[in-house]
């Protein structure tokens, strides 16, 4: 994000989210997805999103969250991806509130996500 983003977002009022963080039977597959095989989420939203840990790589994203999963740190690719995608679409929040939410309830933040970049 170059500078002149950077004023504009701040300049701009900020949009909500249009999907609930405790939504998650809006969309039952994404819910399911979510808590089921979670890897497989992050790497689905990094696809759509054109962003993940490496690129846009489905299966090499989802890879690499189960091996952060394996080392207990699977909730930080998760919330680099809502603070990517909070910022994107400009939407109001904290990298701090990003983080808290991804490690207190990591499959709601991929529903969430996951929701959000199919409904914008």
């Amino acid at each position: 994000m170059d500078l002149l983003e950077k004023i504009a977002n701040a300049i701009e009022p900020q949009d909500k989210w249009n999907n609930k963080f405790c939504g998650c039977l809006s969309d039952p597959v994404s819910c399911l997805i979510s808590w089921c095989i979670p890897c497989v989420q992050y790497g689905m939203n990094a696809e759509k999103h054109g962003e993940g840990i490496v690129g846009n790589s489905m299966i090499v994203n989802a890879a690499v969250w189960c091996l952060l999963g394996m080392c207990g740190l699977s909730f930080w690719p998760t919330c680099q991806q809502r603070q990517s995608i909070r910022n994107k679409y400009n939407i109001d929040g904290t990298p701090v509130g990003d983080c808290i939410l991804s490690w207190c309830c990591g499959c709601c933040a991929l529903s969430q996500a996951h929701r959000e970049l199919h409904s914008r």
